[in-house]
């Protein structure tokens, strides 16, 4: 019996198995476009949202201690300190990434956001040139006394996001708007008052994981407790994230629109202003809202309970207040930014780690956990005959079926978010145009 010996490599044998993410930018990684800031445009111009407030440039945030660095973290913060007299704005910062992504997997991990304070408008997002043609992604963003995330895709007329009542199983927050059009935009909101501002400040912060694809853009959270069980492979950070071992995201948007068409080079942001369209707005700052307020229930008509809910409500869940701001402030929100700085030192963000992974059609190797290929020597007889050969065919495909089975990576833990019962989330009313002119 003749045999002779094959060596095989496992990117041969399995090559194409499965689509994983590579990692496309490290912004916290030191390289020829320098640290973290360095790779950022600091946009010192008017508040396209009308906000109480002064965007400063990088030298100015230096001096004013608004901004601070190292290789593991980056602190960004608002004025705390002076009081303001004249048309001035507090002073803080907004930041925009010089390079531009199209599609991919953006990641941030945060372990402080601007805390739940009226006035307070912050936001982690991206947003395409010529807006809203390019489209908008709001990952991270809320107002006043917010208690939890909502999360908010902004487009040219003619997108609308699928009815829940067909995509409910895909996501764990609940539908709010359907139509994408420019200042409304389509919206998922959550109840989970670990999402967003005091009570995701709580529990140390967590991972924002925001898988934007031609087909859909979904929206993962990962609470800090869940974060140092991450898998070091396919976890958000991980070598190769693989969402389809992460459970049900808190937002999937299926698109009625051509995703790649309507979603381009974008900028990743970071913002925080005050007051303006939205936290000053009259359903925000002056209505009164009960206490354990929940979003109003989706509803497709805009003469709906939905629209008459959220005009009660005031288009938010005020969960831990009993009191608008204007009650608790005893002031209007632009003299509350400009007298009261102690109110705000709460109000930065902190953040451990910025990336975007693009997809990649092939499977990473798992077994040395360093991405590189693993090698098997098959025997292979020579000298048997045709049913012996088909024999020794399948014998040869179980084995490697056995070994692919012992390399395949092991399984993240999941967060097993499951579809909220009862009341679905509700909108705010008016939203926004936070682009630059």
């Amino acid at each position: 019996m003749m045999k002779a010996s094959f060596l095989f490599s496992t990117w041969t044998l399995f090559a194409a198995s499965f689509a994983y993410h590579v990692l496309d930018t490290d912004f916290f990684t030191v390289d020829t476009n320098g640290s973290f800031f360095d790779k950022f445009n600091f946009i010192n111009e008017t508040d396209p949202t009308h906000g109480t407030v002064s965007y400063r440039n990088y030298s100015n945030c230096r001096d004013l201690n608004l901004i601070q660095n190292t290789t593991e973290n980056i602190i960004m913060r608002v004025d705390s300190t002076n009081a303001l007299t004249g048309d001035d704005g507090r002073p803080s910062v907004r930041i925009e990434s010089k390079k531009k992504f199209f599609k991919g997997l953006i990641v941030v991990d945060v372990d402080h956001m601007p805390a739940s304070i009226c006035g307070v408008w912050p936001a982690f997002w991206t947003y395409g040139p010529n807006w809203p043609t390019n489209g908008e992604i709001d990952i991270i963003e809320g107002i006043n006394q917010f208690q939890a995330n909502r999360m908010t895709l902004h487009t040219a007329p003619g997108c609308y996001t699928k009815n829940q009542s067909t995509y409910s199983q895909q996501y764990s927050g609940s539908l709010l708007y359907t139509n994408c059009t420019a200042g409304t935009g389509c919206s998922i909101g959550t109840l989970e008052t670990n999402t967003y501002g005091d009570g995701f400040n709580a529990i140390g912060g967590g991972i924002y994981a925001t898988e934007w694809t031609e087909k859909y853009i979904s929206i993962y959270f990962f609470p800090r407790d869940l974060c140092e069980q991450n898998d070091i492979i396919t976890g958000p950070l991980g070598k190769n994230p693989d969402p389809s071992t992460w459970g049900i995201p808190l937002s999937r948007f299926d698109l009625t629109c051509n995703i790649e068409k309507n979603f381009r080079n974008h900028s990743i942001v970071f913002d925080t202003t005050f007051c303006g369209d939205w936290a000053d707005g009259a359903n925000q700052w002056n209505s009164t809202i009960p206490v354990n307020t929940t979003w109003p229930p989706y509803a497709t008509s805009n003469s709906g309970s939905w629209l008459q809910s959220g005009k009660k409500h005031g288009f938010g869940p005020y969960f831990a207040s009993n009191s608008t701001c204007a009650a608790k402030t005893g002031m209007i929100c632009k003299d509350w930014v400009k007298k009261r700085p102690e109110a705000f030192k709460e109000a930065y963000w902190s953040v451990n780690a910025l990336r975007v992974y693009q997809e990649y059609d092939g499977l990473a190797s798992y077994g040395d956990g360093r991405g590189s290929p693993l090698d098997l020597e098959v025997d292979v007889d020579l000298s048997l005959g045709s049913g012996e050969e088909e024999q020794q065919e399948e014998e040869n495909q179980q084995q490697e079926e056995n070994q692919q089975q012992e390399e395949d990576p092991p399984t993240l833990l999941r967060r097993e978010a499951s579809p909220r019962d009862g009341p679905q989330a509700g909108h705010f009313g008016h939203h926004k145009h936070k682009h630059r002119h």
